[in-house]
């Protein structure tokens, strides 16, 4: 047998993927942008809040979904605790 084919056909369980995803790629991007990777990047601060947002971004697409409330306990927050920015509360409160 050839020397690459027995490479390929012993690869340890230990080296296959956690994950189906490929989401996973970029997770040390923003450090390796802000550590100055890429020398010649121009916009490098722009870079780096860009794939901090990509990595959450992924992070929250991957994530477990959260527990839905019904409808009772939705009610039963009073509306200054649902956390809620000022103008957003505002923007969605019908006019009068």
């Amino acid at each position: 047998m050839k020397a690459s084919m027995r490479c390929a056909t012993s690869t340890s369980t230990s080296t296959r993927p956690v994950a189906n995803t490929l989401n996973r790629l970029g997770d040390h991007m923003p450090k390796f942008l802000a550590d100055g990777g890429f020398d010649r990047l121009k916009r490098r601060a722009f870079a780096t809040d860009l794939a901090r947002l990509e990595l959450l971004m992924s992070e929250v697409f991957d994530a477990e979904d959260s527990p839905v409330l019904n409808e009772e306990q939705v009610a039963a927050v009073p509306p200054d605790d649902m956390g809620w920015h000022e103008a957003a509360r505002d923007s969605c409160t019908p006019p009068s």
